[in-house]
């Protein structure tokens, strides 16, 4: 199990590598321009892991973070960081679509680390190496299979984890619309988040939502409420606007730099 979940995330690193390059005009920012001067795709895909490898040290890096968004670089020397923040890293920074645990797990076994906790684990350059070419060490194209209900299983699991991030993003969202910052939503603040969500929704139809919630409950809106008002009336909303929503919020808020999610 351990080796077809490894052979699982390598597919899918491989994947987002051809597509990088094959779409140069949505690039990934911390993909230099140096990288994509090779000859042959596997000379691109290459240039593209190394700098991917030094985007995922330094996000995982508080002081280099900090230092980046500065303008001053990060610090030589990081050469290593456990897989369970390097997993957290790739799944913020969109570069695989997949839940942090899973991530880890397979860092982890290409660390040949067994079933040790992934907060304790360490991984290296070699073993990130390990898990981005283990499609090819496997048998390249022909590793990738996948029966039936696999597939259907598959299916299912990431509907399930695309709405579970979508109620994750709701929570943030709710979050920084709590100016008061008492942890739970004002009329006034209730609103004007629906405004910013959903602009066709009418002021009559938000009062009715917001009382709707509070005759269901304590009365309070809360972060909890509120996802499970979301939920219960099976309201959705596209996955990119949340995300840019959240980041232009937070950097409004706290000059925090915006995740690229153009991938």
């Amino acid at each position: 199990q351990q080796h077809q979940e490894v052979l699982f995330v390598s597919h899918l690193l491989r994947a987002y590598l051809s597509e990088t390059i094959a779409h140069p005009d949505i690039m990934p920012a911390w993909v230099r321009p140096s990288s994509l001067e090779g000859v042959s795709q596997e000379e691109k895909m290459e240039g593209i892991l190394s700098d991917m490898w030094e985007e995922l040290l330094d996000r995982s890096s508080v002081v280099n973070g900090l230092r980046k968004t500065l303008g001053l670089g990060g610090l030589a020397g990081a050469s290593l960081c456990t897989a369970a923040k390097l997993a957290e890293v790739m799944e913020k920074l969109g570069i695989t679509h997949l839940h942090p645990t899973l991530l880890s797990r397979a860092l982890v076994s290409c660390a040949g680390a067994g079933r040790q906790p992934a907060g304790e684990v360490e991984i290296r350059h070699e073993h990130f190496v390990r898990l981005t070419s283990s499609w090819r060490d496997s048998g390249g194209d022909q590793s990738a299979g996948c029966s039936e209900s696999m597939a259907l299983w598959a299916t299912l699991w990431a509907l399930a984890m695309e709405r579970a991030y979508e109620m994750d993003l709701m929570g943030q969202v709710f979050t920084l619309f709590d100016d008061s910052g008492d942890g739970w939503l004002q009329y006034a603040e209730f609103d004007e988040l629906f405004e910013t969500l959903f602009p066709s929704v009418t002021k009559a139809e938000t009062e009715d939502l917001f009382l709707f919630a509070a005759e269901s409950s304590s009365g309070d809106m809360t972060r909890e409420i509120f996802v499970g008002l979301i939920l219960r009336l099976g309201i959705t909303m596209d996955l990119d606007e949340l995300e840019d929503l959240v980041n232009s919020k937070r950097a409004f808020m706290f000059g925090e730099r915006p995740v690229d999610a153009s991938r």
